[in-house]
């Protein structure tokens, strides 16, 4: 048995063979060798101890400790450790099982810091041991556990790293593809759910709702939606879920990589995207079907051809389904409601299910499943309850107190009181319990914490209150951070502290940005924002501590608070995005950006390390306009186009003919005879085309321009812009128009290539109506 302490020891005794090995014919690493090859010695020691410790207990009436789960669970983890070194240590992808491993060109594979981690995890687990031998109370019990746990995630990371590491190194053609295919990265957000992840917390989804999504039938797709509040722990929940549906293929024997994650997040409006979902579940998934790259690299070859700067979503779903064929997969996908538009994203994922037999979604929400979602489909709605929630905060609670640094003083009946009065306020709410231990650990005194227990909020808005009311900063301290709340809340992509410092000091009217002008020292945004804003310092990515707090700020509850001055910093989504389109186009007219002359890519790094925030201007100002709005038309967005007449094509001014030669990377763009409706329908900002036909009508809607006389139709249909030629049709472009630099294609043959068949069929009714 494998996952015997005998068969632990042989295991650890055929790596020591491997190693050795190595250490005859390897000359370069002989200290690392050494060093590994002695832990291993002394744990494989300690193994065969603990089988002879075994056998005397089972011979006499006496319990074990040996006996126990969590002696079971450590059995299991240094199966996990001992397999990945030796996973490590191999030139095959087989398991330790079979260890006749030819070390064939014989090279040291540990790099200097994977030795001392493997080292590290041996010298942990030789403790383990010897406390699992020598303690039996309940806190050593639940001590070992919470170690164990950590342990398998570390193997876990370390496992999904070397995965990594090697996609790293595919071949250039790959990673473009790849990274075209998939433009969101949610790695990182997974690892630090999992790095917040409780042990002994989620047994009750695991044991429950996880397991039904597990025993589905192998020719059934299902569905697990799991509902709760914000704040309520989903986002870890799934991370966790992620590692468990992992750990139950591979002891069926199956690839654990047929289990792929997505996290939405608001923050970002690529990852809302139904199409950058599909493309990442598919790039994960292309390790246990490889043909999934070869299927996407025609679409890839295409869409450069046109200039397209994405693929649809019904392109992913073909190659995904026929990858899959009927092959098992799970998907988790985190936070649909933080998408613009849930039921669509949902729906779409719900048809892939449908689609392909095997698929099982574990998808969460602060929201219900969408009508319709379960339909011809197994399906399980699971509401996260209070008391079940609160279950698992007590353990959160209990192991800060216990373990934090701040609590080990207090006494006994101290403890205690901290644990029932947070617990009698939590409702199920993990971040109310993170905030009071928070605040109760920055106390300085027991007196101060006896105070601050006194004065507990009631609930997590009350503590979101008391943290902005508390603000003893001046008027300017407070406008700064309304500010960057503001733009964290809004903002369509992830912002660096750079982006954020510039785009808090940014005013109407403003022509530059010197350094009179910018903060001293970008970090007192942090600062100022404690508790609310949190500071990646090594990708400088700032964010809103939790989506919570957004949900917060544009909370009714805010706005009509009158407990202090927090409803100062209440956010109204329609005025917040006119603010920061504001604040962007003020940046794009700033008069060192009037250069028309074609940009190098070492001058746009110049320009952009000069001003940080010019790259999310240049790029997603856009995405901030909503629906026309007459006030904002005429004075924000109209004054950037500034177009001297609707009747004529006209030159544009400088600045804006400067943006456009930052985005489109081309010194020939005709601006003299191209209409801005044409850009923005070539570069598929669809609101700027709604806005534009909202208020300067469609005197230019079949208006060539460009480098070959294309309408706006023609290049948004060559560039596959969707919607935007939905647009331009609903208001009467011509598909009949031709195009002088594609002779015989019309827009009525491009949609048909594209397989568009809505916009086929508006096409062939406005040829009809014409007839």
């Amino acid at each position: 048995d494998p996952a015997s302490a005998i068969g632990l020891a042989a295991q650890a005794g055929n790596i020591i063979i491997l190693v050795l090995k190595y250490g005859r014919e390897v000359k370069d690493a002989s200290g690392d060798i050494q060093a590994l090859s002695t832990e291993l010695f002394a744990l494989e020691g300690i193994l065969r101890h603990v089988e002879t410790q075994i056998d005397s207990v089972s011979s006499s009436a006496h319990s074990s400790p040996s006996h126990t789960p969590a002696f079971a669970q450590l059995l299991q983890s240094t199966h996990q450790t001992l397999d990945s070194l030796a996973k490590l240590l191999s030139h095959t992808p087989s398991s330790s099982s079979n260890l006749a491993i030819t070390t064939r060109s014989l090279k040291w594979p540990l790099r200097k810091g994977q030795v001392a981690e493997q080292i590290q995890k041996l010298e942990r687990l030789k403790t383990l041991y010897i406390l699992s031998l020598t303690g039996d109370t309940f806190s050593t019990h639940r001590a070992l556990v919470a170690e164990i746990t950590r342990l398998g995630q570390a193997v876990e990371t370390a496992n999904r790293g070397r995965v990594e590491e090697k996609q790293s190194k595919a071949t250039l053609p790959e990673r473009d593809i790849c990274t075209w295919v998939a433009p969101v990265d949610t790695a990182s957000t997974h690892r630090e759910a999992l790095a917040v992840q409780q042990p002994g917390t989620g047994a009750w989804f695991a044991h429950g709702p996880l397991e039904w999504l597990v025993q589905v039938p192998p020719e059934s797709s299902a569905i697990l939606w799991l509902q709760g509040r914000s704040g309520s722990g989903k986002t870890t929940l799934l991370a966790r879920s992620v590692c468990q549906l992992r750990d139950i293929l591979a002891k069926r024997g199956q690839d654990a990589d047929r289990v792929a994650f997505f996290y939405c997040s608001f923050g970002n409006l690529a990852s809302q995207n139904s199409a950058n979902i599909v493309g990442s579940l598919l790039v994960q998934l292309r390790c246990c079907y490889p043909g999934i790259i070869d299927r996407i690299e025609p679409l890839y070859r295409a869409s450069k051809k046109r200039e397209q700067s994405s693929v649809t979503i019904d392109d992913l779903v073909d190659v995904l389904s026929s990858s899959l064929g009927s092959g098992l997969a799970y998907f988790v996908i985190d936070a649909v409601n933080e998408t613009s538009q849930p039921a669509a994203v949902a729906n779409t994922l719900s048809s892939i299910a449908r689609r392909i037999p095997g698929v099982r979604l574990l998808m969460s929400s602060t929201q219900d499943a969408p009508d319709g979602l379960s339909s011809d489909l197994s399906f399980l709605q699971v509401k996260m309850q209070e008391d079940t929630i609160n279950d698992d905060i007590a353990v959160f609670v209990d192991h800060r107190l216990n373990n934090h640094e701040q609590f080990r003083c207090l006494s006994v009946s101290a403890k205690t009181q901290l644990r029932q009065a947070i617990l009698g306020h939590a409702k199920g709410m993990f971040r109310y319990a993170s905030l009071v231990l928070d605040n109760l650990a920055s106390q300085r005194t027991g007196r101060a914490m006896k105070e601050a227990l006194a004065e507990m909020p009631s609930s997590l808005n009350e503590s979101y209150a008391r943290i902005l009311g508390s603000q003893s900063h001046s008027a300017q301290d407070r406008q700064l951070l309304r500010r960057a709340l503001l733009w964290l809340c809004f903002a369509t992509r992830p912002l660096t502290l750079a982006d954020l410092a510039d785009a808090v000091v940014i005013e109407d009217g403003d022509t530059d940005l010197d350094e009179d002008a910018r903060l001293f020292d970008p970090h007192i945004l942090v600062e100022l924002g404690r508790g609310l804003i949190a500071h990646d310092r090594h990708t400088e990515i700032v964010s809103l501590s939790h989506s919570s707090v957004k949900t917060f700020l544009t909370s009714s509850w805010l706005q009509s608070y009158t407990g202090n001055r927090a409803n100062e910093f209440f956010l109204d989504q329609k005025a917040s995005h006119a603010a920061i389109l504001s604040t962007c186009l003020t940046l794009l007219q700033f008069t060192a950006l009037a250069d028309v002359s074609p940009y190098w890519p070492s001058q746009l790094e110049t320009l952009r390390t000069q001003y940080p925030l010019l790259y999310y201007a240049d790029t997603a100002w856009t995405n901030h306009i909503g629906d026309p709005d007459p006030v904002v038309w005429r004075d924000i967005i109209s004054p950037f186009l500034r177009r001297r007449s609707t009747e004529t094509v006209c030159r544009a001014d400088e600045n804006y003919e400067s943006w456009i030669r930052r985005i489109s990377f081309s010194p020939r763009r005709n601006f003299e005879t191209t209409s801005a409706l044409y850009f923005a329908a070539s570069f598929g900002h669809t609101a700027l085309v709604r806005s534009i036909l909202a208020f300067e009508g469609t005197v230019h809607l079949n208006t060539p321009g460009g480098r070959y006389g294309s309408s706006p139709l023609h290049v948004a249909c060559w560039r596959g812009q969707r919607e935007v030629v939905r647009l331009l049709l609903e208001a009467g472009a011509d598909p009949r128009v031709p195009d002088p630099g594609l002779p015989g294609v019309s827009p009525l043959k491009l949609a048909g290539e594209m397989g568009w068949k809505d916009i086929v069929a508006l096409m062939e009714s406005w040829v009809g109506r014409r007839r």
